[in-house]
């Protein structure tokens, strides 16, 4: 094999170490630095890169995919992430939201009448009732109201 044809990149630890403490020295006391490893670590492996910046005061990672978030959690990177890239709708937990209630909230309502909750997304009537809550606690339960779009009171 010919030898220069070969390439080969090697990491130096403690100048990285040290390019941090003088970028956050330059930054001052009020920026937070945050570390680009996107692209595995721009090639150099993102564990390798987690290894050496888990043990600098770097708050914070700069990536690019929720894969890679997963692997440098995985390193053992337990601080802060900032995503650079796009997030795929499929990798959030959406939580549910209420977009409507009856009564409004805050409005005092009669033990009798009826509460309806509106989601933004359809929602699983057995969940909803498991996780319902009144405080001051009650004996009384959610009464689902059909909804025909799919999205609303438990259903």
């Amino acid at each position: 094999m010919d030898k220069k044809s070969l390439s080969w990149i090697e990491i130096d630890r403690k100048a990285i170490r040290n390019n941090i403490r003088t970028l956050t020295s330059l930054a001052g006391p009020k920026v937070a630095v945050a570390a680009a490893v996107k692209a595995n670590g721009y090639g150099h492996g993102l564990s390798e890169m987690v290894a050496i910046l888990g043990k600098t005061d770097v708050p914070c990672l700069a990536l690019h995919s929720t894969a890679e978030a997963e692997t440098a959690r995985a390193a053992g990177w337990e601080r802060k992430i900032m995503m650079v890239g796009g997030i795929a709708p499929e990798d959030i937990d959406w939580s549910p939201q209420i977009i409507a209630s009856n009564p409004a909230p805050g409005e005092e309502v009669a033990l009798d009448s009826p509460i309806a909750l509106r989601f933004d997304q359809p929602m699983d009537q057995d969940s909803v009732e498991a996780a319902w809550a009144i405080e001051p606690a009650t004996d009384g339960r959610p009464l689902p109201e059909p909804d025909p779009a799919g999205a609303g009171a438990p259903a």
